[in-house]
């Protein structure tokens, strides 16, 4: 399930203006079609401005991980972030899968479960932050 979408300030992705909807939640789906899995992806959370300086970056970072680990030990986390060189072109920076989404992994469903509830419609930096799990395979592989 793709949890989050009934908060008002949650209806555009990745707040660029694109009606989340029955499009965006077909999308979710296809990524987190069946069951629970020990990953959980966020969105709505980071726009890649967020992740261009070091220390911002290391900012969300710690952010994650603190409030994630209250919801069960985590295994690994991955945030997407463009190449250094794409932050200085004038032009249409280089496409890099899932920027502005986080990857979370937990040891267990329990917690994954967890956080997916408590976190759905959290705000950070002024965002609805929206909640679905990932398939574990394709996190592994970083088929995004």
């Amino acid at each position: 399930p793709v949890i989050g979408l009934e908060d008002p300030d949650a209806r555009t992705i990745l707040n660029l203006g694109i009606p989340c909807g029955a499009i965006v939640q077909a999308l979710f789906e296809k990524a987190s079609p069946e069951s629970p899995s020990r990953v959980v992806r966020l969105l709505n959370m980071v726009w890649r401005e967020d992740l261009q300086d070091d220390d911002d970056f290391e900012d969300v970072k710690t952010d994650v991980i603190e409030e994630c680990s209250k919801f069960g030990k985590l295994l690994s986390w991955y945030i997407p972030r463009p190449p250094p060189e794409d932050f200085n072109r004038a032009e249409e920076p280089a496409e890099v899968p899932c920027v502005g989404q986080v990857f979370v992994q937990f040891d267990s469903l329990e917690a994954s479960k967890r956080a997916l509830e408590e976190l759905s419609g959290r705000k950070y930096n002024g965002r609805s932050v929206i909640t679905a799990y990932f398939d574990e395979d394709r996190y592994q592989s970083r088929s995004f």
